[in-house]
């Protein structure tokens, strides 16, 4: 009877085997990263461990925006203002959320009793309801119900405002969302300007304050004298190489945005630190003239 030699588990094999199993490691702990609360998040404020005696409490809730890990974190440059320390802010921003998830954790916002709530929301919203990709990746990731549209942004950021003025005392303010791209006339551009007027009308029904993100940032690209911006259209792959570069490399969001060519933004979605502080002033004007 002939003998058949077993086939053996090569070296290199084993080596590319504990390769992918630290690659995928590593995957998965910057997934969890990614979707983790900031430090300064509702819940531990709530829990009183944060508290710094004197400061009035403001929540910062919405996105990628808000939470500031892929694109300025403009909620940490308001809190190290020296004109501003007066405040504590609360950093409510969750990446990937949209308005949807948004209304589902109001709780620990109230629960901070806080004296101001700045919301931003959407951004998220306008780029599902236009490219199927990214309406995917919500429904799984983000668990959303319904295809992300106008409609149900329009209902969810209405609920949202009741729930915060039925259940806090806080004085509230809705910021419009940034511009996608930097070609103003863009088709991505004109539909975020339908969401910047769904929050305008949301606010007024409400009587909050509007804080205009979107107009600021049209004036400066007017008045920038650019001969040609990029235009946004769904593209999933920059915003990967920009958080790769930002997490991994630790590039500098500005230095990102600078070898993009963009003014404005890092990856045609995210913030630079120029289009960020436009937001951080809004939100201080809100304060200081209340």
């Amino acid at each position: 009877m002939a003998y058949k030699k077993k086939k053996s588990f090569s070296a290199g094999k084993g080596l590319w085997y504990l390769l992918l199993v630290f690659l995928g490691f590593l995957a998965t702990l910057a997934y969890q990263s990614l979707f983790q609360p900031a430090i300064n998040n509702p819940a531990r404020y709530a829990s009183g461990s944060l508290h710094r005696p004197g400061r009035r409490a403001v929540v910062i809730a919405g996105d990628d925006m808000v939470r500031g890990q892929i694109s300025f974190n403009y909620v940490e440059y308001l809190d190290q203002k020296p004109d501003l320390q007066n405040f504590q802010f609360i950093n409510a921003g969750m990446n990937s959320d949209l308005s949807y998830n948004l209304l589902q954790r109001l709780g620990p916002i109230v629960a901070c009793r806080p004296a101001y709530i700045v919301i931003q929301i959407g951004a998220n919203d306008l780029i599902g309801s236009l490219y199927p990709k990214f309406a995917d990746y919500f429904k799984v990731v983000k668990r959303i119900p319904n295809h992300p549209g106008l409609d149900s942004y329009s209902q969810n950021l209405a609920l949202i405002v009741q729930n915060l003025q039925q259940n806090t005392k806080a004085q509230i303010a809705l910021a419009g969302l940034p511009l996608m791209g930097e070609s103003i006339h863009s088709a991505v551009n004109n539909q975020a300007l339908k969401y910047n007027q769904v929050i305008q009308a949301v606010a007024a029904r409400q009587k909050v304050r509007f804080l205009p993100v979107y107009d600021r940032q049209v004036r400066y690209l007017m008045g920038s004298q650019r001969t040609s911006a990029s235009v946004y259209n769904g593209e999933y792959q920059q915003i990967g190489k920009a958080l790769v570069e930002h997490l991994i490399s630790k590039e500098d969001f500005d230095a990102i945005a600078f070898k993009n060519g963009y003014l404005l933004h890092t990856d045609g979605v995210h913030l630079n630190s120029r289009s960020g502080i436009m937001i951080a002033d809004e939100v201080e004007k809100f304060l200081k003239n209340q």
